[in-house]
């Protein structure tokens, strides 16, 4: 799979990206808060 696009994946629905992210190639995921952003990028670092 190639790419993946979330809206709102920070908040209610990380569990759902942080899975996606591990079964495409490419996820981009938008929200509004920083804070949550930054935390859901350090679930998805390897």
């Amino acid at each position: 799979m190639s790419h993946a696009l979330i809206i709102g994946g920070s908040g209610m629905l990380k569990e759902a990206s942080v899975w996606l992210a591990s079964q495409y190639d490419d996820v981009t995921v938008i929200g509004r808060r920083k804070k949550k952003m930054d935390f859901l990028k350090h679930l998805t670092e390897y």
